[in-house]
């Protein structure tokens, strides 16, 4: 998957979910509450994800081989900035971070409209 591929497929998860995947302590979650996905987990397809991946970033032991596996560790840089954008902002700016990482990775930005 190429970075632009990447990048499209999570705005439109993230505009579609418009909520984090979290537990109910408050830590994001690959895979959350009521089908919920961050935005790593919805590239990781359900027969790779494992319960091992929670609490760990995109160079953790059991997320990094499975990245690998589906050719996206080598855009690990964006990986990591669409996790922060995930799990450190809020919500309602998310539209203004992905337009901000579409033009630090000079992708096309994500042409939904949210409202």
């Amino acid at each position: 998957m190429e970075a632009q591929e990447i990048f499209d497929k999570v705005a439109a998860h993230l505009e579609q979910q418009r909520s984090t995947s979290i537990e109910e302590g408050g830590t994001c979650m690959y895979r959350g509450a009521v089908g919920k996905m961050c935005a790593i987990g919805c590239l990781i397809p359900d027969d790779k994800y494992n319960r091992q991946m929670e609490y760990q970033g995109v160079t953790g032991p059991d997320v990094k081989p499975v990245l690998e596996e589906l050719g996206l560790y080598e855009h690990k840089k964006l990986l990591d900035d669409l996790q922060i954008l995930h799990d450190k902002r809020d919500v309602q700016d998310w539209p203004d971070h992905l337009a901000n990482i579409a033009r630090i990775f000079e992708l096309k930005e994500y042409t939904r409209v949210w409202s």
